[in-house]
């Protein structure tokens, strides 16, 4: 029955061409089968069976495009308890989705890259001084797997005795 400018920016519709449009699901869902499912949430949480919390969709703006919405729903009851409307809140995250994904990606390429070099890979936290080494690093360095205590002064060691280099303290 309302939207805010936010839907109007999101979707590229006017508020006029939703409110009140028995077609706007056509419009924002255009896809019959997957217009069906949002449109059973939507009805489970008009009927206060349900709420959702990042329940993410897809829409069509009025340019085409495809938009990735998360809602947040719940129905809203009046004073004697009874179920009154819903409110819904939706969040664009498109581009949060596509850096996660480019994320996944890059990390897809890193691990097999690691693979196929045998290379290890290390973590020093300086708060901790916690070493974390992965199964390869440990290899190379001579421990078995899981064997590699996990300390800086363990890493230092191992160094020295592989390597032949003295570190030094990051404090000294």
């Amino acid at each position: 029955t309302e939207v805010n400018q936010g839907v109007v920016e999101i979707t590229g519709y006017s508020a006029a061409e939703i409110v009140g449009n028995e077609n706007a699901w056509e419009l924002l869902y255009p896809d019959d089968e997957y217009r069906e499912e949002v449109l059973t949430v939507a009805e489970e949480i008009l009927r206060g069976e349900r709420e959702v919390e990042d329940f993410e969709t897809t829409i069509r703006t009025a340019d085409g495009d495809e938009r990735i919405v998360s809602w947040y729903s719940y129905p809203i009851t009046d004073p004697n308890g009874e179920l009154s409307g819903s409110v819904a809140v939706g969040r664009d995250i498109t581009e949060r989705e596509e850096r996660e994904q480019r994320l996944r990606e890059m990390n897809t390429r890193l691990e097999l890259a690691l693979e196929e070099t045998d290379t290890g890979v290390w973590e020093w936290d300086v708060d901790t001084d916690a070493v974390f080494w992965d199964e390869a690093c440990e290899r190379l360095y001579g421990y078995d797997p899981g064997e590699f205590p996990g300390t800086f002064d363990a890493f230092a060691d191992r160094v020295v005795d592989v390597v032949g280099v003295t570190l030094r303290n990051v404090d000294d």
